[in-house]
């Protein structure tokens, strides 16, 4: 009998699930972690009676590649060395996405000085970011420093949970992050903490999550949500486009089933907000389901089942589709600031509608208490936080989308976006929200039930 591997995916509650290792089991053992006792996502066999054929594999790969590299040697004697004016050596050719969830440059790591403080932050704000601690550091001179350094928002809370980095201000996609980093923090399973390391959190900016579709979907989408049976209901509405096809709301039977572009809940803030969603909406009208329940992942099976990949960030789900066809996808799972920023670019056949509640995504900037934190740079962190909550610094986030977390600057933003292009995509100030529709804990759980069915790639199984 075959050894057995899988992965733990109770993230949060199990080092194991964070760090994505593999877990070997001897043959006939329960598929289970052995740290928490959460089932494994079965991943793979570790191995069977027989030897395995990768060593004799690999042998044969280094030994012709020792050949090649002999052979190439010996015909590049005599030759000129390159130029460095036609070297390539440092070029960087990595994809830095500037919208929500970019993958940045490879770079190295910031160089911090004694009393600065180190701001881990999400790619999202990064260009309105940028410009504010250059000039807080601009007034700042000849005294510590802000400096910033790039982490994604579930790899800066497990690099701060592990002690593998050190900030003092973390900026994270959504304020999520910052009471998951709490409650890990205190689990006695992970963080084995007493008190929680986020000492003090502000929101800075805000945005929505929106659906993002084609100008002649979007408008059957519209029509079915004011419909009876809809409304307060879009997931059960894209979950019947899903299922059944654009012509059940009236749409062209050409059009087929729902085609999505979304995100991996397990690996960007939008797609974790788009099934936490969607278990809030079928939990309020099946009351004592949990996301473990057949019926609530039949029906999450439903939506999901029509995303043909997912994508690791918001930016190139909403790519896929503003750069492919109508026949590629119909609809896409993005932030406010994402859509604004595709029309600004001249994406004028698209159209902005707002899930029937849609959530508030809320950037925080959080304070961190933790032993490697002196009370200058928390004070320092405190200060800074100060300067992006003034009223010409959070005018300037507005050009970029973002919604300032200023409450009297309401009336700056319906300017900015209601008018235009952006006003004639459908910017609403003031779509139904509903905040943190979910415990924390509920939406560790539904990510792992999400987990189990889609973690093994990328693409949805058939």
């Amino acid at each position: 009998m075959a050894a057995m591997r899988g992965k733990c995916t109770n993230f949060g509650n199990c080092q194991k699930a964070d760090s994505g290792e593999f877990i070997d089991l001897p043959p006939g053992s329960d598929p289970v972690c052995p740290i928490c006792g959460r089932p494994l996502n079965m991943i793979a066999s570790a191995g069977g009676g027989r030897p395995s054929p990768i060593p004799l594999i690999i042998g044969v790969l280094v030994l012709f590649l020792l050949g090649y590299l002999v052979v190439h040697f010996i015909q590049g004697r005599g030759k000129k060395p390159q130029t460095a004016s036609t070297s390539t050596m440092g070029t960087n050719t990595s994809n830095g996405g500037s919208n929500f969830g970019g993958t940045p440059a490879a770079t190295s790591a910031p160089a911090v000085k004694p009393g600065d403080a180190l701001m881990y932050y999400e790619r999202s704000a990064e260009s309105w970011l940028r410009p504010a601690a250059d000039e807080f550091n601009a007034q700042h001179s000849g005294q510590p420093q802000i400096v910033l350094d790039y982490r994604g928002s579930r790899e800066g809370k497990q690099d701060i949970l592990y002690g593998q980095g050190k900030p003092v201000i973390w900026n994270p996609a959504d304020t999520y992050w910052a009471d998951k980093l709490n409650l890990d923090w205190r689990n006695p399973k992970v963080g084995k903490h007493s008190e929680d390391v986020v000492d003090e959190s502000k929101t800075i900016l805000s945005t929505r999550l929106v659906i993002v579709a084609w100008d002649d979907r979007a408008k059957v989408l519209s029509a079915a949500m004011n419909r009876a049976e809809y409304r307060g209901k879009t997931w059960l509405l894209m979950h019947d486009i899903a299922t059944q096809g654009w012509s059940k709301i009236g749409g062209q039977a050409s059009w087929g089933k729902l085609k999505l572009a979304q995100t991996d809940p397990t690996k960007s803030n939008s797609g974790q907000a788009a099934v936490v969603l969607m278990f809030a909406e079928y939990s309020k009208s099946h009351p004592g389901v949990t996301p473990s329940s057949p019926s609530f992942l039949s029906f999450m099976r439903g939506v999901e089942g029509s995303v043909p990949k997912f994508e690791t960030t918001t930016s190139k789900a909403l790519d896929a589709l503003v750069k492919g066809s109508r026949d590629q996808y119909d609809a896409a799972i993005a932030y406010e600031t994402n859509a604004l920023a595709a029309v600004d670019g001249g994406n004028t056949d698209i159209r902005i509608l707002y899930p029937s509640p849609t959530v508030p995504i809320d950037l925080p900037a959080a304070i961190i208490k933790a032993d490697w934190v002196d009370n200058g740079e928390a004070q320092l962190a405190k200060q800074f936080v100060d300067f992006l909550l003034t009223r010409d610094i959070q005018k300037k986030a507005i050009a970029q989308g973002f919604r300032p977390a200023l409450p009297d600057m309401r009336a700056d933003v319906d300017n900015a976006f209601s008018s235009g292009a952006r006003g004639d995509a459908g910017f609403v100030l003031d779509p139904p929200t509903v905040t943190r529709p979910v415990s924390t804990r509920v939406i560790d759980d539904i990510l792992y039930q999400w987990y189990k069915i889609y973690g093994g790639g990328g693409a949805a199984p058939v």
